[in-house]
């Protein structure tokens, strides 16, 4: 397993839930567990909005596309 997989793995099971592909009954039983724990719930959605401000805000979008467009101009 790549350490990519692996890291995006565990960032978006801090962040959301994962099920198997058309088992619905996984996904049934991770969905009662998110709603029998409502501070998980909470804590996992502070995560993703702090995830959302600072990974994928605007500013760090354009910052990431100049420095990529910089790199390559270099070259």
């Amino acid at each position: 397993m790549s350490t990519w997989f692996y890291t995006t793995s565990v960032v978006l099971e801090l962040i959301g839930v994962s099920f198997q592909p058309d088992d619905p009954t996984n996904l049934a039983r991770r969905l009662l567990a998110l709603i029998a724990d409502p501070h998980a719930l909470a804590a996992m959605g502070e995560r993703a909005r702090q995830l959302a401000e600072t990974d994928y805000s605007w500013r760090t979008i354009a910052w990431k596309l100049i420095s990529f467009v910089h790199d390559r101009a270099e070259r």
